[in-house]
């Protein structure tokens, strides 16, 4: 199991699938409740293709049901280090673009949903502090 690679000879930091998991685990940790299982689950779902680890320099995305008219964008993490500095939108439009026949969904803190807001994507529902947005759009 590789993760897909975008632009891979500008990415000397590529990261393991392992470290990917961490982070994913680590990052969510303040807004969802996350266990073992849960990473195991999506491991397993990695393993089998249903969901792709697509990595850029200095950022990474976690992509479900990619090119199917259920794609769901689980997850998208920029560096630390390197926030601010225009990874995450390259990495973002870049997974609009590749997996742009259908429309994209997904569900993320509240306080993310202005820089979601600028790639197009609209709140679809609202549960607490959580968003359900859309680009509602199909391109076929």
């Amino acid at each position: 199991m590789r993760p897909e690679q975008i632009k891979s000879a500008d990415n000397p930091r590529a990261l393991t699938v392992d470290q990917m998991l961490d982070i994913y685990r680590g990052e969510l940790s303040g807004d969802f409740e996350i266990c073992d299982e849960d990473v195991a689950k999506l491991r397993s779902r990695i393993e089998a293709g249903d969901e792709v680890l697509v990595q850029a320099e200095h950022a990474f995305a976690i992509v479900k049901g990619a090119d199917t008219p259920d794609q769901f964008l689980t997850f998208l993490w920029v560096d630390p280090e390197h926030r601010g500095k225009q990874y995450g939108k390259r990495l973002l439009r870049t997974l609009i673009e590749r997996y742009s026949v259908y429309h994209w969904n997904l569900k993320c803190h509240k306080r993310l949903r202005p820089y979601y807001s600028r790639f197009g994507f609209i709140v679809i529902e609202r549960h607490g502090d959580i968003r359900r947005m859309s680009t509602n759009r199909r391109n076929n």
